[in-house]
């Protein structure tokens, strides 16, 4: 989201009265930190905004959707009107869609793309039997008319293993997906979240993975990519699907839940804690365009 579809590499943001911002999976969670929720008119600001990644756009959408579910509100600062990044909110109608809820959202027709060929936007998941086929079945409209060089069959099969794993263990109504491509970079990103139960709780809830209450919430991501692992004891197999995916594709994966994160890319494993704790599930997945 940015002229020339830049990059999605990261700005600190210490100060964002000199910089430009461009939000990442890096820094997206302190920028969450640093919002005064016990003010009376918490502000989130965004006039500096310039480049926001999908994994920061969903990231930064569940964080208003789950202090609206308390009851809270912000008042958010928007980019410079005509800047690019002013444009692409309004053109997702990033502030409505995080303030809506689920009846409201269908009514405004949030459940798709905005265009057949949509390769920078956001749709919302509902929660429902059928979500995992519906989601990849708008991915693969848009893939099949985009003429991105991707494996179609391995997005698709990510993107309905995470919808799935949404309606069946977050326990909310509302999942966000957005999709971006980046020419430049030859790559396509999908990023799927909720702000629901999180997978510690999630797995936790299976008395065989009781213990993990009191483990770290990295912990638990890493537990959930293990064969058979779910809070269900029939166990399950979907994120295990996704790492293994990314891995043929020599993609990258990056998961947060709650305070805890894991990287899975480049032939490395990453994990550690989050400057913020948000409630859910957050994914992004990106792919390389075969050249």
């Amino acid at each position: 989201m940015s002229a020339g579809h830049q990059g999605p590499e990261s700005l600190h943001i210490q100060d964002t009265r000199c910089f430009l911002m461009k939000l990442s999976f890096d820094n997206i969670d302190r920028f969450c930190a640093e919002v005064d929720l016990a003010a009376r008119d918490s502000v989130i600001d965004l006039s500096r905004l310039e480049f926001i990644e999908p994994f920061a756009i969903i990231y930064l959408g569940q964080f208003i959707r789950y202090h609206n579910r308390l009851g809270k509100r912000f008042t958010v600062r928007m980019p410079p009107v005509r800047s690019k990044s002013r444009e692409y909110l309004a053109r997702v109608r990033f502030w409505d869609r995080f303030n809506f809820d689920a009846d409201t959202i269908e009514r405004e027709g949030m459940f798709g793309f905005l265009s057949a060929t949509s390769l920078n936007d956001i749709v919302e998941l509902p929660k429902g039997r059928y979500v995992a086929e519906e989601t990849a079945e708008l991915v693969a409209g848009v893939l099949g008319r985009s003429g991105v060089k991707v494996s179609a069959d391995a997005v698709l099969e990510v993107v309905a293993e995470l919808s799935d794993n949404f309606a069946q263990h977050a326990e909310v109504e509302l999942a966000t997906l957005a999709v971006q491509y980046y020419p430049n970079l030859h790559e396509f990103a999908i990023a799927v979240g909720d702000s629901g139960l999180g997978i510690r709780e999630s797995l936790s809830r299976n008395p065989e993975h009781a213990y993990l209450q009191g483990r770290p919430h990295h912990e638990a991501i890493e537990k959930a990519f293990e064969p058979l692992v779910s809070r269900r004891p029939e166990g399950g197999t979907g994120l295990t699907n996704v790492r293994d995916i990314v891995i043929r594709q020599a993609g990258r994966l990056r998961v947060a839940s709650n305070d805890g994160f894991v990287y899975i890319g480049e032939g490395r494993t990453k994990r550690g804690k989050r400057a913020y704790e948000l409630p859910g599930v957050q994914i992004d997945v990106t792919f390389p365009e075969r050249t």
